[in-house]
């Protein structure tokens, strides 16, 4: 039989569904705008879901009054989302570069101390072997993102390796509500830049 109390949860229940769905894209509505610059259907996609992922975690968590240490892991969700958002979309604009042959700079040539032959192989899989800051180098060097988005990116960087706990004990990384919401800025500026490069190198 169904109690007040079963009544009553289930009706929290959707409340907080309803809350944490309203005023936030979805999938569908993110690959057609934030997204609809990015070549490859799959990634596009893959993006889109991780960003709608990230906005409904964040006002799920408004809708809980997360605090303490569960707001901790709710930011901390959030950034290394936004990271590997903006890691995809740096990937896929120097992808795009290399493919028009438009690159100006050589950073990209290089990895390391090793070249790295574009030319031969399938190049999305050779892109998807590098890192994060990689991206963000040769991304700067080919005027994709501008000196102060580098730096936005950096630190989106930083704070995403803290994902390792070893990492986090030694650094003593704090994650507090406010970097959830300069991550998600770096990302809309990251998605601005990378149009605006894909625009001018059709």
């Amino acid at each position: 039989m169904t109690t007040f109390q079963h009544l009553f949860g289930q009706a929290a229940i959707d409340s907080i569904k309803t809350f944490s769905k309203a005023d936030i894209k979805d999938v569908a509505a993110l690959q057609a705008d934030e997204f609809s610059h990015v070549g490859d259907a799959a990634l596009r996609r893959s993006v889109a879901q991780t960003m709608y992922g990230s906005r409904w975690l964040y006002k799920l968590g408004l809708g809980l009054l997360v605090d303490g240490i569960e707001s901790v892991a709710h930011v901390r969700t959030q950034v290394i989302d936004y990271g590997s958002i903006c890691e995809a979309l740096l990937g896929d604009c120097i992808l795009h570069g290399i493919n028009r042959n438009v690159m100006a700079g050589a950073a990209y040539l290089t990895s390391g101390n090793a070249a790295i032959n574009w030319r031969n192989g399938p190049r999305a899989a050779k892109m998807d072997k590098r890192n994060f800051a990689w991206r963000i180098d040769v991304a700067a060097e080919e005027a994709i993102i501008d000196p102060q988005l580098k730096g936005h990116l950096t630190r989106l960087r930083n704070l995403r390796n803290t994902v390792h706990i070893t990492k986090i004990a030694t650094t003593r990384q704090q994650y507090y509500r406010q970097l959830a919401k300069t991550s998600y800025t770096t990302v809309h500026s990251t998605i601005a830049a990378t149009k605006a490069y894909k625009l001018a190198h059709p």
